[in-house]
């Protein structure tokens, strides 16, 4: 049987699908193997699903066929290498869009609505009320404010992209979009969004969220002369990839107030973070959450285990991204 190596714990409903067909590699529950271990156990597998794969694990990893990143992202493996090797690499893309849209909406309307500020104001008082009739700010954090007529900017039109225009359009919010490759022009009239360039979403959007896989072309994409273009009373929300964006501009940008908050969701050095963001009141952050729900990791583990097995059966798996770089061994 062809051996696959996991780098977390699969759970039994996964795992029950495909032990008696391969041998299934992966730590107790509660643990992670070490990137030396992923490195010495690579050396005897067929399939991997895992975040990390560089070149040194690519050169030891002399039977490998395919391997899959947890997630829609792969900048954590080496795929144009892993191609030359003769290695294919995956991503899961569908698992990952409905709950990532997701929790894009839910961080505007928590930082639109100040959410979270209102429910540390509530604990702190013990009693509803208190706030005054016209909602005048009562911490340091911009007064709240309806999403409803606003206009959302978002960068980067793909699965989670749409999904998110789907939402908004939903909430009553004019969806403008950019990505390097325009929509059809059917998706665009279903979604009600509007095609225009990256500096005028930025001049023009009240929210702009990213929504794109992190390259090194796009690396800090949002940086401080990008962070100027946006207007003053603009949000920015990101629950991409930390490296799009550059963090310490992020937190110039808000201190000299060219925006009015943020939610962050990832981050540019995870899993550390900027202690001034932390001690922003007119920033929400979450702890890339994007897709932390059971039901969705499983549906994720399984979406990769699929395209793992297709690929060591003899077929291929649907969602390869490195087709451009593979050669045989």
């Amino acid at each position: 049987m062809k051996k696959i190596l996991i780098g977390f714990t699969l759970p039994d409903e996964v795992a029950d699908r495909y032990k008696d067909e391969f041998i299934l590699d992966y730590p107790p529950a509660g643990t992670a193997f070490a990137p030396d271990e992923l490195t010495e156990k690579l050396v005897g597998a067929e399939g991997y699903l895992g975040g990390l794969l560089n070149r040194e694990m690519i050169d030891v990893a002399v039977k490998l066929e395919i391997a899959s990143s947890f997630g829609a992202g792969y900048d954590g493996i080496d795929h144009e290498y892993a191609g030359e090797k003769g290695v294919w690499v995956m991503n899961i893309p569908h698992a990952t869009t409905e709950p990532t849209a997701e929790l894009a909406i839910t961080l505007i309307l928590c930082l639109s609505r100040r959410i979270l500020n209102f429910n540390s104001f509530m604990k702190k008082r013990g009693a509803a009320g208190g706030i005054s009739l016209f909602v005048e700010p009562f911490d340091s954090a911009p007064a709240p404010t309806v999403v409803h007529g606003k206009t959302l900017g978002v960068v980067g039109f793909g699965r989670i992209g749409k999904a998110v225009a789907r939402r908004a359009e939903g909430l009553g919010l004019n969806v403008i979009y950019y990505d390097v490759v325009r929509a059809p022009a059917d998706a665009e009239k279903e979604l009600k969004a509007k095609y225009v360039a990256f500096d005028e979403l930025l001049k023009i959007a009240d929210y702009v969220t990213l929504h794109c896989l992190y390259t090194p072309e796009n690396h800090h994409m949002m940086d401080a002369p990008q962070f100027k273009m946006m207007k003053p009373e603009a949000y920015f929300i990101n629950a991409a990839r930390g490296k799009l964006m550059n963090e310490q501009a992020l937190v110039d940008a808000l201190k000299a107030k060219e925006i009015l908050g943020a939610a962050i969701d990832v981050f540019e050095f995870e899993p550390k973070v900027s202690n001034e963001l932390l001690e922003m009141e007119n920033v929400l952050i979450t702890p890339h959450m994007g897709t932390s729900t059971y039901e969705t990791r499983v549906a994720m583990a399984t979406e990769a285990m699929e395209g793992i097995a297709a690929q060591l059966r003899g077929g291929e798996s649907p969602t390869i991204v490195n087709r451009e770089f593979y050669k045989a061994r």
